[in-house]
């Protein structure tokens, strides 16, 4: 072979090569990854619910199988409730209400997967009654639990609502109530006198999702000495209402230097509907503060719980007004006075009217620590400027009830003492003073007036 043919082939060869090694590298070089195609969003154990403020672990399976980049990234958005989630899926419950989860490819394929949680209550016991630590509890006394959301009836059983004296349970009555959210305990006789009782809700109770108790909920109360024991009825059961100073459904204003001395608020109206009272919004927007409240005012615009809180605050003020309208647990007097009830003395019991009530000059209530009075009034009250209820011997504020149909006006200077419950507006002109509190189903209108607590 002559050389010019041997240096052809070998020339040939070396371009062949070069040829394949750089087709090859090329291959390599614009072979695209290979991306996701598929997403789907599961909570752990096919969950799709989470308690407020607890966890729920979410995961994503990707397809196919073999993937580049199988990471995602994890977002919420917020609906009627409020979530956060972690880079790694945890998903944390901050708001009771449905949340959507979404997670989405990390490569450029942009694909994603949602899916609805819904951020359900964990229930919990919003009030008691008698009171943990209470005394001077009537020996007649019905316990009872008000919940923070509607419980599962099935659940509230003598099996888990329980009182006992000396670690002995006593025999009663349970029965569950969901308008109010409230189980009650009825004991099958008196109780003993000067006696401790303790009440145990035990964790077993759920609401109607199956959430049940965080925990067992136990407290005590005592009650009255023989020598103490109450003459009247017994107590009204505020619930939740009686964390406030004043409640109203529509509307709280106010004109002067008016005085507050704990909570105030008003649902389902706005924050808008509490006037002249120059508020200034809390950071976290479940609240806010005013010169004129020594605590602190809530509406029904506010970020949760606060919106909660009130519809249950404000369901317990009408369920107390109708337990105080219907009550008949002691004599009744009918229609004292003719309703021009001035310089009357009233003993403990329950008083009632068809017609308007007037009081033109001070009345006196004269009884014991543990005495109730329950004043039934179908029409409006009005206590002329200046007149006072006067608390005589050891009278208390707190275990008297005026339950008004219509319009309750206090006059100029005038005082009153006890729970004001409303069933339409209630009235303070210039330098009226009410030692208790003011729950209206309307309105409550005060000017230069002055609320302390009980």
């Amino acid at each position: 072979m002559s050389t010019s043919k041997k240096y052809t082939k070998l020339l040939i060869g070396i371009v062949m090569i070069a040829t394949l090694s750089f087709m090859w590298g090329c291959s390599d070089a614009v072979a695209p990854p290979i991306e996701v195609t598929d997403i789907t969003v599961t909570g752990e154990g096919n969950a799709t619910t989470v308690t407020d403020g607890s966890t729920l672990q979410m995961s994503a399976a990707i397809l196919p199988a073999d993937v580049a980049d199988s990471s995602v990234i994890w977002t919420v958005e917020d609906g009627t409730g409020t979530a956060t989630i972690s880079t790694s899926g945890l998903l944390i419950g901050t708001g009771v209400g449905t949340v959507t989860v979404v997670a989405s490819s990390n490569d450029s394929s942009a694909i994603e997967d949602s899916i609805q949680i819904t951020v359900t209550s964990q229930p919990f016991i919003a009030s008691m009654f008698p009171l943990d630590g209470a005394t001077g509890a009537a020996i007649t006394t019905n316990i009872e639990a008000s919940f923070n959301e509607i419980m599962e009836p099935s659940t509230m059983t003598s099996l888990n609502v329980t009182v006992s004296a000396s670690s002995s349970e006593i025999t009663g009555v349970v029965t569950y109530a969901a308008e109010s959210k409230t189980v009650s305990f009825n004991p099958e006789i008196d109780l003993l006198y000067d006696t401790e009782y303790t009440v145990t809700v035990k964790q077993a109770v759920t609401d109607v999702s199956g959430v049940a108790l965080l925990e067992d909920m136990t407290w005590t109360f005592r009650t009255a000495t023989e020598l103490l024991a109450g003459d009247g009825p017994a107590l009204i059961n505020l619930r939740t209402a009686s964390n406030f100073a004043i409640l109203a459904k529509s509307a709280i204003t106010t004109t002067g230097n008016t005085l507050i001395t704990g909570d105030i608020g008003v649902s389902p109206q706005s924050l808008g509907d509490m006037t002249g009272f120059s508020e200034t919004l809390a950071l976290d927007g479940t609240s806010a503060t005013s010169v004129y409240v020594t605590g602190k005012i809530y509406a029904a615009d506010m970020q949760e719980p606060t919106p909660s809180k009130l519809t249950t605050a404000i369901s317990d003020v009408q369920t107390a007004y109708v337990e105080a309208a219907g009550r008949i647990d002691h004599a009744i007097v009918s229609g004292t006075a003719g309703g021009s009830i001035g310089g009357e003395i009233f003993a403990p019991g329950i008083y009632t009217w068809e017609n308007v009530v007037d009081m033109a000059t001070s009345i006196t209530l004269k009884g014991g620590v543990n005495d109730v009075w329950i004043f039934q009034i179908a029409d409006n009250l009005t206590a002329s400027s200046g007149a006072e209820v006067i608390l005589a011997d050891e009278a208390q504020a707190k275990n008297i009830f005026w339950q008004v149909a219509g319009i309750v006006t206090l006059g100029t200077g005038a005082h009153f003492e006890g729970i004001i419950m409303s069933m339409t507006q209630i009235v303070l002109e210039t330098g009226a003073s009410v030692h208790g509190k003011l729950l209206a189903q309307t309105q409550v209108t005060l000017d230069t007036a002055t609320v302390t607590p009980l």
